[in-house]
């Protein structure tokens, strides 16, 4: 949407200095004249033939750290696959959303098609965009595209919460586990608090175990697609005077960026209902 990157900006305490992406369309790799665009704009398009490869120039006047977000609002997976390519001005590939990764198992070479990419251009100059589907058969006039290059905006991603709902006994204590996906390199600290809560009822956030996942023999470049992973704990408890409830309440667990000392606006995370139950007489 038009609002996109102030949306993700506002994920991340921030704001965006120059928030409007203008539109371009690219064309057929063999027309005469290919495009120029600067970021942030939107590249639209179509593939409407077999093997067509779509092009558009991408003009850099400094060192830029850019994502790349694709849409295909139409055809998608499986039956369009579009693969980005980024080529520098000798024609050597720079960046591509075909992540490519080592099969620890099979020691072959695994390939997917992801929807954003991330890179840091540090040279000036003209690169080369092209857009293509994965098959050189495929096409349709439904296997429209939409990519927007935008400057990389550090911002909270997806924060997912592993339980549906909470019941808790008087006096006892609870927690939700929570995966916080930092997109971008956003490194600032980020407060989490739960509205709605019952008289009595009260969550303070905690510190979760270290996972330490096994080193992958050779993960691929990750980090151009995937963000950084975090987890942490909040702890409910409802004290021993809480009284129980006949029905659940909705609470919602809300997150806020913490950025240059100022708290950010609330983050919506999930809403799941509560109930707290009498304590046993045994």
């Amino acid at each position: 949407s038009g609002d996109w990157m102030q949306r993700i900006a506002a994920r991340g305490g921030t704001k965006v200095e120059n928030p409007n992406a203008e539109l371009f369309a690219a064309v057929p790799a063999d027309a005469g004249t290919v495009p120029v665009m600067s970021a942030p704009a939107i590249v639209q398009g179509r593939l409407t033939k077999a093997s067509e490869v779509h092009s558009i120039r991408l003009r850099i006047d400094k060192p830029q750290d850019l994502a790349f977000e694709i849409e295909t609002p139409q055809a998608t997976m499986p039956r369009f696959n579009p693969v980005v390519r980024v080529l520098e001005p000798g024609g050597a590939e720079i960046v591509t959303n075909v992540q490519t990764k080592l099969n620890n198992n099979g020691l072959y070479m695994m390939k997917m098609i992801q929807p954003k990419m991330t890179v840091s251009l540090r040279n000036p100059g003209e690169f080369l965009i092209q857009i293509r589907d994965i098959t050189t058969d495929c096409s349709g006039d439904d296997f429209s595209y939409r990519i927007l290059v935008r400057p990389q905006i550090p911002h909270v991603g997806r924060v997912t919460v592993a339980e549906d709902a909470l019941s808790i006994t008087a006096g006892v204590t609870k927690s939700l586990n929570l995966t916080i996906e930092r997109e971008e390199d956003f490194g600032a600290p980020l407060a989490f608090s739960i509205e709605g809560l019952p008289d009595g009822v009260s969550a303070v956030t905690a510190i979760s175990n270290i996972e330490e996942k096994p080193l992958l023999f050779n993960g691929g470049k990750m980090e151009r697609y995937t963000p950084k992973t975090q987890k942490t704990v909040l702890l409910v408890t409802a004290t021993a005077e809480t009284p129980a409830m006949t029905a659940p309440v909705n609470i919602r667990i809300v997150a806020r960026p913490f950025v240059n000392g100022v708290v950010g606006s609330p983050i919506p995370v999930k809403d799941i209902p509560l109930i707290v139950l009498a304590r046993s007489s045994s």
